[in-house]
């Protein structure tokens, strides 16, 4: 996943009545109605058409339509490359560095620093 990807979906994940989405979405099998989220959210339909189209616009959620209802389902391989996109940020252990490209390594002591060095 890209860094600009990870941003957006890091922006949508930001506010709290979509993650009430999510979850919701999670805790019903991962299948959950539209009219249904009107029930869980305490919002006015504008706004939860919102939120919706913020999740489905960054793949968070896949839309289903099923008769004349739309129905909700994660997004499980977004989610996942998100995921480890935020764990390949993660401070690796000691001795196990790899150089990505473009950052040099500088040594201050025992301390070690990352900076990025643009190619512009």
């Amino acid at each position: 996943m890209n860094p600009k990807k990870a941003e957006k979906i890091a922006k949508a994940l930001a506010d709290p009545n979509r993650l009430l989405i999510l979850q919701e979405i999670k805790k019903q099998d991962d299948c959950l109605y539209c009219v249904d989220i009107m029930d869980i959210i305490d919002l006015k339909q504008p706004s939860i058409c919102h939120h919706i189209k913020q999740l489905t616009d960054n793949d968070l959620i896949l839309a289903e339509k099923e008769g004349r209802n739309l129905k909700y389902r994660l997004n499980d391989v977004v989610l996942n490359e998100f995921i480890d996109f935020l764990e390949g940020l993660k401070k690796e252990e000691p001795g196990a560095r790899s150089q990505e490209p473009g950052v040099k390594n500088l040594s201050s002591g025992a301390r070690s620093q990352n900076l990025v060095v643009s190619s512009q």
